[in-house]
């Protein structure tokens, strides 16, 4: 599933305690929160979303209203927005990764939570179990176990003689955590020699990029989550540290 296709399907799902509002005649009131900051244009993610509830017949402004909360990645800062939410009275919360999902979790326990979280909802303790859920947490994961070690294989096959893969990754998620377990042991079977590059933040990024520059790995793997993701997908923060990071290898060649 690609990732508007993720979104999209999130909305689906979103939309079902947004219909009690509208039936009864009322704004509906939809709180988004993000660990990224909140771009004066939309990203990609927030245009499928509001591309989606298009499609269901809400339209920000006439007959929903959005509540944006960015901590501009700072962990720290989304239990106090989850909060500024839950406060608000918002209808349902979007929660677009594990850790604004967590957060959301931690603040409510009646108000409906859709998450877009590459996160298991059981192991993290947010769902007693995918048939019972028992819980206000709802939506969409991309976690799919064993992935990370068919990435390894992929890239034993196209470089049979790279015995060293960068792997950078978010060690702050729970589930990329996990991933990284699978990596290692993926690794052993394969006998391929691995480096952990985390990142926890943007401002990891440069000295991430620099640092495989300068060591030169056969291939690198990256674990799925919003900072890896968001770091590498927004082509101004990344085109910003790749040509840093070529700078800095021009003047070491």
């Amino acid at each position: 599933m690609d990732r508007r296709a993720f979104i999209l399907g999130s909305v689906a799902v979103l939309a079902v305690p947004l219909a009690a509002e509208a039936q009864a005649g009322k704004l509906a009131r939809i709180g988004y929160l993000l660990l990224p900051p909140l771009a004066e244009k939309p990203s990609a993610e927030r245009q499928a979303f509001l591309q989606g509830l298009r499609e269901l017949g809400y339209d920000e402004g006439r007959n929903v209203f959005i509540e944006y909360r960015s901590a501009a990645w700072n962990r720290e800062l989304l239990q106090d927005l989850a909060a500024e939410l839950v406060e608000g009275k918002v209808d349902v919360i979007l929660a677009a990764g594990p850790q604004a999902t967590m957060a959301a979790r931690e603040a409510t326990k009646t108000i409906p939570i859709v998450m877009i979280a590459g996160i298991d909802p059981v192991e993290s303790g947010l769902v007693a179990s995918l048939a019972r859920p028992g819980a206000n947490v709802t939506g969409f994961t991309r976690q799919m176990p064993g992935l990370t070690g068919k990435r390894l294989e992929l890239l034993r096959e196209a470089v049979p003689r790279g015995s060293r893969v960068s792997v950078i990754w978010n060690p702050g998620n729970p589930a990329t955590a996990t991933d990284w377990k699978e990596t290692q042991a993926a690794a052993r079977t394969l006998r391929i020699g691995l480096e952990s590059i985390e990142v926890r933040g943007a401002e990891d990024f440069l000295a991430a990029l620099s640092g495989m520059v300068q060591r030169r790995p056969a291939a690198v793997v990256m674990i799925d989550d919003t900072v890896t993701v968001w770091g590498f997908g927004y082509r101004d923060m990344s085109m910003t540290y790749l040509e840093k990071a070529e700078a800095e290898m021009r003047e070491l060649a």
